[in-house]
């Protein structure tokens, strides 16, 4: 933990007040409150995503198409998935930050919990856009995983014309989900829970 000690001189020159300043709250209080996408109710207030797509879903129980998926969110009761049986082959599946939303210019980071298994699922992708043809590539996961949530912490930058899109593609077979819980912007690092 930070600490910082500042002078403060008093108009009274024999008078010197020592102040410690925790820097830790400082910045909790001082910084622009986190957006966060927990998925406990529908339409969550600090939530940043526009997650009224086809092909993704709430859930809060096992998802449905494969044993092996999660018992249950990685915090709470609900999280978010993509089921691979509701998609067609190749095709890609994308969560965006809400439209009209306008991101500070500076770099934040993206952390999250994401879950992928299954012979359905091809690739789970983060993305920052700028529009239909200016998007970067900031995270990217492919293959089989182990049975349990993974956490992901990303520095991205955005700014007023930048959103955040968050993809699943289905491989060849409908057996697969991604599945992702507690999904925080911050001005600050990551803390862990």
């Amino acid at each position: 933990m930070a600490n910082c000690e500042t002078l403060i001189n008093q108009r009274r020159p024999k008078l010197t007040i020592i102040v410690n300043v925790n820097l830790d709250l400082l910045v909790r209080f001082t910084a622009p409150p986190n957006r966060s996408c927990r998925f406990e109710i529908d339409n969550e207030a600090r939530c940043f995503f526009d997650i009224n797509k086809s092909c993704w879903f709430r859930g809060k129980e096992r998802v449905k198409a494969i044993a092996k998926a999660p018992k249950g969110a990685y915090g709470g009761d609900y999280f978010l998935y993509f089921d691979a049986s509701c998609g067609k082959t190749g095709k890609k599946y994308r969560l965006y930050s809400g439209k009209g939303m306008k991101f500070e210019d500076k770099t934040y980071r993206l952390c999250l919990y994401y879950y992928i298994k299954g012979e359905g699922m091809k690739t789970f992708s983060i993305y920052t856009s700028r529009g239909e043809t200016d998007n970067q590539k900031v995270f990217f996961v492919s293959g089989k995983r182990r049975n349990k949530w993974y956490k992901a912490q990303l520095d991205i930058h955005l700014d007023q014309e930048t959103r955040i899109v968050v993809e699943a593609t289905r491989g060849s077979f409908d057996l697969g989900d991604i599945a992702i819980d507690d999904v925080t912007l911050m001005p600050h690092p990551c803390v862990e829970h």
